[in-house]
């Protein structure tokens, strides 16, 4: 069958012919199923034309207006042509099959059963009514027997199937009837499971027993019964049991199980050695007395036996705090962990960190930095900032504790702690004793400095640390307690004294004076954290405008803390220096630095013109208005009445006596050595009046003659003897300085006095006091001519003529002299 679509284009201009062309040569398809065929044309020229359609088997499948339907199965070829010229066409191969049925099985898994169905291929289809199985709730089709992929009933049938029902097991609730007691919510249980223990109810005075099948409670519910049902449980109650748990010092004494509404029985009467036993008190501060004949237990109870306080040997834990002989001594079989100190309060350079870990007060300028602060006063770092640091508190002479981990990367406030702890770690090594500070250290222990002087050395040292733990250490403070004995107040230096406590978790009230409600011999320090106070030095306007200089300091002190003025640097301009501080900017109200502070404040400094302090070694000259100084700080002073003779009982009160060291009065042996019972210092001539201790002699020993260059003796006369006690304080390397005294004079009675000294090497100069823009001194020496001031005693280089401002610190200046040449007469 031929059937004519006639299709209008337009006619353009050329002579091209017309072309048709399938994408394929074979197209397969179902009987009775269709689909649209249409050639691809070519046409250049735009020519008019018609298509003719047709089929070779129509019987196999008819092609017509571009469709074709599948009639049999079998294979015909059809043809699409140009009307009017047959010439011009296109052909396929058609090939017909027969209809694909696929069949769907349904495994309902125990479930009511559910025939088979047979759909088309390419259809879709359509489930059934859904089955059903005791107990269990259908939750639908699956298309694998693991039941994990869901069958869609969108997508088409295109092969066998079977398909798997999945089940869940059905929910039943289980309701919970309290009888009283606290709700309990329903649970849903599994058809064929157990119900889950659940939390048991509340309900006060009362003790639950268990849940019960029945309402009158007889069968209980047994819980590894499978549930098939929806059922309710209820609660079975008694009468609840309390503790009463009879503390005697925090210690559990007795305990006793009593029901509610009843009275515990009175236990055996405690004993304690120092107090007399008082009664049994319902509140840990022993104000309400129970009564066993009155009162009855409605809940658990504790009950405190309270003492009545005779006299007992007693402690007192400061708890970090400075107490005057208070106790801290290692416990017996204590070992300490031992590590080397290198530098105290100085030489902290990136050239020492290698050599040890260093040790610094708290309020040294080396913390004076601020990592934070790169524009402001100090426009740096914290000098310690890559140090891992240990904030220390001082609670005994050469004893530390532990209060603070500061680690490292961490600024440092100044004035914060009363020490600091610090080692040093470096990617490429592990500087000696950084393992120490950093982990081997715990706040709350406790470091024994040994080896050096916390008041004179600064710099490298050879310390040793000993670390022990809180629990090693004996730290207490021993005292009688007994009724109004006053007790002692601690001093921490951050921290505020609470008052006493009777345990140590402070509970109760503070106890400043003992009374007879003390009940414990161990009483513990309690401290309130105070805030650190901001003291600000504000150097004001001198600074040297070419070279950064510090324009404020902050300086961190604490509460009845006394301010001194910090070592830090101020790069002045020429010739000022700070003369004061000043509480207001008008610089009207001095501070006083010997009155503690309360709260922050800033100073403001004044200026003048710097004051020069001209040491000067004048080699027998004289400066009008100069002063004696001493390199060395005086610690005492004592009068000298006898050289080379005097020494007798008679004299012995009030005075000492200086002999040479060959003098005749050594020449006895034994108790014959005319001192022999006198107390002796052998001393070593240094320099001019200059004398060295060399060795303390003592008491009841030979001193042979010649041994010693001179010998300071005295007898004892009566304990209050000033001048016996000056003796007997001087240790060996100590400098005494002995003013007034003439060696070469002969022996007697004499009016000098000594100057003491702790250093071994003593110097003494004049000294020059004023300001910066004076001309030098010019010294005088009879007979001499004064040639200048050198800075050096062998008077190598030039002169100096003038002060610049760094000269402040040169230390000794020398006076150099020519002898006059004598005119003749």
């Amino acid at each position: 069958m031929l059937s004519a679509l006639v299709l209008v284009v337009a006619i353009g201009c050329g002579g091209s012919k017309i072309e048709l062309s399938f994408d394929n040569a074979t197209y397969t398809l179902e009987v009775g199923k269709d689909f649209t065929l249409a050639p691809t044309v070519s046409n250049p020229n735009n020519e008019e034309y018609e298509l003719e359609y047709s089929s070779e088997h129509e019987t196999v499948a008819t092609y017509a207006n571009g469709k074709v339907t599948g009639i049999a199965v079998g294979e015909t070829k059809v043809k699409v042509s140009v009307k009017g010229n047959e010439k011009i066409y296109a052909e396929a191969t058609i090939i017909v099959e027969e209809v694909v049925k696929h069949t769907v099985t349904f495994n309902t898994d125990g479930g009511t059963e559910i025939a088979a169905v047979e759909v088309e291929n390419g259809a879709k289809l359509t489930l059934p009514a859904e089955p059903t199985k005791d107990g269990h709730v259908f939750e639908g089709w699956f298309t694998n027997a693991e039941k994990t992929i869901p069958f869609n009933v969108a997508v088409s049938i295109t092969s066998n199937l079977t398909l798997y029902a999945k089940w869940e097991l059905a929910d039943y609730t289980v309701t919970f009837e309290t009888n009283g007691g606290t709700e309990v919510n329903s649970r849903e249980v599994k058809h064929g499971s157990k119900l889950p223990q659940v939390m048991n109810p509340f309900k006060e005075n009362y003790t639950f027993v268990g849940w019960f099948v029945d309402e009158d409670l007889t069968e209980e519910f047994d819980f590894d019964t499978e549930i098939y049902e929806d059922m309710t449980l209820y609660a079975k109650w008694e009468l609840v049991e309390y503790s009463v748990v009879f503390m005697v010092d925090n210690a559990e004494y007795e305990t006793q199980m009593v029901k509610y509404g009843e009275a515990p029985t009175l236990p055996e009467e405690p004993t304690k050695e120092g107090f007399d036993f008082v009664g049994w008190f319902k509140d840990f501060n022993r104000t309400q007395e129970f009564d066993f004949e009155e009162d009855v237990v409605e809940s658990d109870l504790i009950l405190y036996a309270k003492w009545s306080l005779d006299e007992i040997d007693g402690y007192l834990v400061p708890n970090g705090g400075v107490l005057e002989g208070v106790v801290i001594t290692p416990k017996e079989g204590a070992e300490p962990v031992e590590q080397e100190l290198g530098f105290f309060n100085g030489d902290f350079t990136s050239a020492n960190v290698s050599k040890g870990i260093f040790l610094y007060r708290g309020d040294h300028q080396l913390f004076a930095g601020d990592k934070t602060d790169t524009t402001g006063a100090i426009a740096g770092q914290d000098g310690a900032w890559w140090a891992f640091k240990l904030g220390l508190t001082e609670i005994a002479p050469n004893t530390l504790q532990v209060d603070a981990v500061v680690g490292f990367s961490n600024d440092t406030p100044i004035g914060i702690y009363d020490y600091i702890l610090m080692g040093v770690w470096l990617a490429t090594d592990m500087y000696p004793g950084f393992n120490f500070v950093n982990g081997g250290v715990q706040v709350g222990d406790i470091l024994v400095i040994e080896g050096i002087d916390f008041d004179n050395d600064m710099g490298a040292v050879d310390g040793l640390i000993k670390k022990y733990k809180l629990v090693d250490m004996d730290y207490h403070y021993e005292i009688t307690l007994k009724p109004d004995v006053e007790l002692p107040t601690p001093t921490k230096r951050g921290y505020k004294f609470a008052g006493w406590y009777e345990n140590n978790s402070y509970t109760g009230d503070p106890i400043y004076t003992v009374d007879e409600n003390v009940g414990t011999n161990v009483l513990f320090a309690k401290w309130e954290q105070e805030e650190a106070l901001e003291v600000i030095f504000d150097a004001g306007d001198y600074v040297d405008s070419e070279d950064t200089g510090l324009l404020s300091f902050v300086f961190y002190r604490y509460p009845g803390d006394k301010v001194y003025v910090p070592l830090f640097n101020i790069n002045a301009e020429e010739g000022l220096e700070i003369v004061g501080w000043y509480t207001d900017e008008e610089l009207t109200q001095e501070f006083d630095f010997n009155s503690p502070i309360t709260e922050s404040i800033r100073l403001y400094a004044m200026w003048d013109t710097a004051t020069v302090k001209f040491v000067m070694e004048l080699d027998g000259g004289v400066v009008e208005g100069s002063e004696t100084y001493y390199t060395s700080e005086l610690v005492g002073e004592m009068e000298l009445g006898y050289f080379n003779s005097g020494y007798s009982w008679d004299n012995a009160l009030t005075n000492l006596f200086l002999y040479d060291g060959d003098h005749s009065i050594f020449e006895g042996e034994g108790e014959n050595d005319t001192t022999y019972h006198g107390y002796k210092v052998g001393l070593k001539h240094v320099k001019g009046n200059l004398f060295l201790v060399e060795k303390v002699i003592g008491y009841g020993v030979e001193t042979p003659k010649g041994v010693y260059d001179y010998v300071l003796a005295g007898i004892w006369r009566t304990a209050d003897q000033p001048v016996f006690s000056f003796l007997q304080s001087l240790v060996e390397g100590q400098t005494l300085l002995i003013e007034g005294l003439d060696l070469e004079a002969e022996g007697g009675e004499i009016e000098a006095n000594m100057k003491l000294f702790n250093d071994s090497e003593v110097n003494v100069y004049q000294r020059l006091v004023f300001d910066y823009n004076e001309e030098l001194p010019t010294p005088v020496k009879e007979g001499f001519t004064f040639l200048g001031w050198y800075d050096n005693p062998e008077f190598e280089g030039e002169a100096v003529t003038e002060f610049t401002f760094e000269d402040k610190v040169a230390s000794v200046y020398y006076a150099k002299w020519e002898a006059e040449t004598p005119v003749e007469k």
